[in-house]
């Protein structure tokens, strides 16, 4: 009974995605849970989340003893990174745009 509980919220919180980025700390602490529903559940939600601060506790269950948690923390992994390489893509357009402009702004004024 106890287990559903932790699994459902876990699951609620995967569902919530980005919304749920506050209860990162306790998905972390979820990811050591007894049970391996809400092992698997807790990399999902951290998964939506896509947090890189997580990728430690996530790497951790790489070496879980089941299979289906060592593949959710993969699969929760893999998102990360595409989530930090697209934002860090974003980054460094943002950046060139903003010194093409001072290029323009600083020519203008010659």
């Amino acid at each position: 009974e106890d287990v559903q509980i932790r699994s459902a919220a876990a699951g609620s919180l995967a569902q919530m995605g980005g919304a749920a980025a506050s209860q990162t700390s306790e998905l972390v602490e979820c990811l050591a849970d007894e049970a391996v529903e809400v092992r698997m559940k807790a990399c999902e939600a951290l998964a939506q989340i896509a947090d890189l601060r997580t990728a430690e506790a996530l790497n951790a269950r790489l070496e879980d003893s089941h299979e289906g948690v060592r593949d959710a923390a993969r699969e929760a992994l893999a998102e990360i990174a595409a989530v930090s390489s697209s934002a860090g893509s974003r980054h460094e357009r943002s950046e060139s745009s903003i010194k093409g402009s001072w290029n323009v702004g600083a020519s203008l004024r010659l």
